[in-house]
């Protein structure tokens, strides 16, 4: 493809889903799915307000995001479709 399109909705959840199998910090995770603060913000809140991304406070490691048992659910079905309609 000699340009790439923007990415569905779709795919931006399931690149976030993907980056939170393992935790991580909001600005790596806000590079990895290349987004802003505001726009991973609205997926984020969205995400965890549906128990799919968990948020976690750690001492060591400060505030970080990390996917649930229904979120790896959601990952595994949206990576499924995905694949079907690339």
């Amino acid at each position: 493809m000699l340009f790439e399109s923007k990415r569905s909705e779709s795919e931006i959840i399931n690149k976030i889903l993907t980056e939170t199998k393992e935790e991580i910090k909001k600005t790596q995770l806000m590079y990895k799915a290349n987004m802003s603060n505001t726009q991973l913000d609205r997926y984020l809140e969205k995400l965890i307000e549906q128990q799919f991304i968990q948020l976690r406070t750690n001492t060591d490691n400060g505030t970080t995001y990390q996917l649930t048992e229904k979120g790896k659910q959601l990952d595994t079905a949206l990576q499924q479709v995905l694949k079907i309609i690339d």
